[in-house]
């Protein structure tokens, strides 16, 4: 996502200001099989969606940001947003179809302790594949040894 200064802002033509993005909004794909979500940190820069991008803003008093972009990204979210789509040749979401949309809401207790839980296996996972990596670089280097010159 491209982002701009004051000055290229203030070129831009239409309703700009309803595409920037804010900390904590969902954005996602809508063109493709599997959609794809994030949650955004704008680090202070002006951010503004475009193209294959859908932004969802949230009411963060009944749904954590993190818990719906895990949500998407999941088996259970990639089937329920398959279930939306439209398309033969290229398979969309259109804006109607995602508003329409029920997403499993349980409460933001829950919400929060599964996205907590979720980054513990996501550290996790990163954790294992740095060990496989380094395993990986110690077994090609087995043999190294055997053609320095002592």
């Amino acid at each position: 996502m491209p982002y701009l200064s004051e000055e290229g802002i203030e070129h831009l033509i239409g309703k700009w200001k309803e595409n920037l993005v804010q900390d904590g909004d969902v954005v996602m794909t809508n063109k493709s099989t599997t959609i794809k979500s994030a949650v955004i940190k704008t680090n202070g820069e002006q951010i503004i969606l475009f193209g294959s991008l859908v932004g969802i803003r949230l009411n963060t008093k009944l749904i954590n940001p993190d818990y719906l972009s895990a949500f998407i990204n999941s088996n259970a979210g990639q089937t329920l947003l398959r279930s939306i789509q439209t398309g033969a040749t290229i398979q969309m979401i259109t804006l109607n179809n995602l508003r329409e949309l029920t997403i499993p809401c349980p409460s933001l207790e829950k919400q929060n302790k599964l996205v907590e839980d979720l980054e513990i296996t996501l550290q996790m996972i990163r954790d294992s594949k740095d060990r496989i990596l380094k395993l990986q670089k110690e077994y090609e280097g087995s043999f190294d040894s055997l053609f320095v010159e002592e």
